[in-house]
């Protein structure tokens, strides 16, 4: 984890989908080779905080955070996650709700909210809080009767992205399209399946790009190589117009200014 200050008290919120992971949509596992555009694409807000630090608008959802940091935190939040769901299945004990909720380490606590359930596990938001200093007098400890307790600020956050909804729309509504799912010709006993937007492709073209640095890399003669170049100019092309098409990239700007805006008000409070 990166060396966060402990001037706020939400030093860092992420909101993530864990249906947009690479392999996600085909129930498979996340492919090793992936790119960081690819294992970043899950990733639909960010915003990290140091000390003095207010977040700021910017025309980009993206360009105002580090993106291997951001995949870190992001890869370390999904693995706590799902721990306890992993603990439960070898020990085959069967929860309504066995997704982890907090995490508490040496330094901060790590709370988890799922915001938005959905058919690929659902939207998680996950708030960094700094642990109490028995030490330190200047800082503000939490408990269940702080506003800023783990329990208090689950409730914060599902109240705040209930407005985000009433105002811009579900995640899941826009990210996704509903197909009506039917087996031997009965419907069944989940009418509609979930599939996001382009996602499939835009995964496709990555995986494209990927064989033919391969195949780049092992050609042995500058005919064959200028053959690889020309196909990877053609799927680059069609990747970035698959990208830009996507909806998550409206969605990321109006995650921001909420967000941003919420964080804010947030630190406001703290003065």
């Amino acid at each position: 984890m990166s060396k966060v200050k402990s001037g706020h008290l939400i030093q860092r919120l992420i909101i993530f989908n864990l249906g947009l992971l690479p392999g996600a949509q085909s129930g498979g596992v996340i492919d090793e080779a992936a790119s960081d555009a690819e294992l970043c694409e899950h990733i639909l807000y960010y915003n990290e905080l140091e000390e003095g630090e207010k977040p700021v608008t910017a025309t980009d959802a993206r360009c105002s955070y580090n993106f291997e940091e951001a995949i870190r935190f992001a890869g370390l939040c999904n693995a706590y996650y799902s721990i306890q769901t992993t603990i439960d299945n070898q020990m085959n004990t069967n929860r309504a709700e066995s997704n982890t909720r907090e995490v508490y380490l040496s330094t901060c606590t790590l709370v988890f909210t799922q915001l938005e359930p959905s058919e690929t596990k659902g939207i998680v938001a996950v708030a960094q809080l700094p642990r109490p200093s028995k030490r330190n007098k200047n800082t503000k400890r939490i408990d269940e009767n702080d506003v800023f307790s783990p329990l208090k600020m689950r409730d914060r956050l599902l109240k705040a992205h209930d407005l985000f909804q009433h105002t811009n729309g579900g995640i899941c509504t826009r990210l996704c399209t509903q197909n009506s799912k039917h087996h031997d010709g009965a419907q069944s006993k989940t009418p509609f399946e979930s599939r996001y937007i382009g996602i499939d492709e835009f995964y496709s073209y990555h995986k494209s790009l990927r064989k033919l640095y391969k195949i780049f890399s092992n050609a042995s003669t500058k005919n064959e190589k200028d053959q690889v170049e020309e196909k990877v100019d053609l799927i680059q092309r069609q990747l970035n117009e698959c990208a830009q098409s996507l909806p998550i990239n409206a969605l990321r700007m109006d995650l921001k200014q909420f967000y941003d805006s919420f964080l804010r008000d947030i630190a406001v409070s703290e003065c």
